[in-house]
């Protein structure tokens, strides 16, 4: 090409600060030294080796360059996870902290009540005690989440697992103006399942659409829907949220480990991976669908019989 590879790589009319051909050039002997280009958002890794002439003068270098972008990448998104599970460490300590004050609160709101006092003054004692009451289940669900849990199934009802996601998220949905419409059918029969896996799916689709409908638009409305499929012999959990729409060629890549169309510390791009894996091994089926324009669709079936432990192996796609 008739250029110098600091032209050819960087755009530059100068070798970069540090280049590893200058220093080869100098000193006569290998050199390494990582690149980033910030404008390309690429990092590689650019070693070189000296060429000697005949009376043993360094006259050249061979430059072996590889494009490490995607192991830096992986590298910043498995640190974001670690960050996660330090902050999940942190919040059952917090709730642990937040317990205590609450148990108090929570005694002398039920002494009070028996005492001569005026009614007004009861009822807002009342109001007191039903209140740190609900910040105890707040926190009584934070820690059953953080907590660690071996794999255990058992019949359970998808209405109710949804329902206490759901209760997790009041507060973030309140705050960020996002209206929750379920339609749950009734009487529903009991799958075998493991609870804590079956929330962390549910969390994880909840707070996706959660995150989206907000960045959209700042406000959101997603309808949750449960239903039987009997020619499955299987329950549907639907999730549609009002988001404008998923990009067409995004959606198969959307249970892809690491992928994510969030902004660089806003996702790890393992949560849908995640999920996808957990029902798969539950036996079950997970899937997106789209139409321009339109809000994003999650579909979950899971089948009345489920495999047991040992006869599905957990895969993250």
């Amino acid at each position: 090409m008739g250029k110098t590879c600091y032209e050819v790589s960087h755009g530059s009319t100068e070798p970069v600060s540090g280049c590893p051909h200058v220093q080869t050039l100098k000193k006569g002997v290998p050199a390494e030294v990582e690149i980033h280009n910030a404008e390309m958002g690429t990092y590689t890794i650019v070693s070189t080796y000296p060429m000697f002439s005949p009376s043993g003068e360094v006259v050249a270098s061979v430059h072996i360059s590889q494009d490490i972008t995607e192991r830096k990448r992986m590298q910043e998104k498995l640190m974001v996870t670690d960050r996660l599970a330090s902050v999940g460490e942190l919040a059952a300590g917090i709730a642990h902290e937040i317990n205590n004050p609450l148990t108090g609160v929570l005694g002398f709101s039920e002494l009070v009540p028996s005492s001569d006092i005026p009614v007004a003054i009861r009822q807002d004692v009342e109001t007191i005690h039903s209140e740190a009451q609900r910040a105890v289940d707040v926190v009584k669900n934070l820690l059953v989440f953080a907590r660690r849990h071996n794999q255990s199934r058992q019949e359970l009802s998808v209405n109710e697992v949804i329902d206490k996601v759901l209760a997790l998220r009041a507060y973030e949905q309140k705050i960020n103006n996002i209206v929750v419409v379920t339609d749950f059918a009734e009487d529903l029969p009991a799958i075998t399942a493991d609870y804590f896996q079956l929330q962390q799916v549910f969390l994880n689709i909840v707070i996706n659409a959660e995150f989206f409908m907000s960045r959209a638009h700042g406000r959101g409305k997603l309808l949750i829907s449960i239903r039987l499929v009997e020619e499955a012999s299987a329950i549907r959990i639907t999730f549609v949220d009002d988001v404008p729409g998923i990009a067409i060629d995004t959606l198969p890549r959307l249970f892809d480990p690491f992928f994510t169309t969030k902004d660089v510390g806003q996702g790890t791009g393992l949560g849908l991976s995640i999920s996808h894996g957990i029902v798969q091994a539950h036996g079950g089926r997970i899937w997106a669908e789209c139409e321009p324009g339109k809000g994003a669709a999650f579909f979950i079936e899971l089948p009345l019989s489920t495999p047991s432990s040992s006869e599905v192996q957990y895969v993250v796609r």
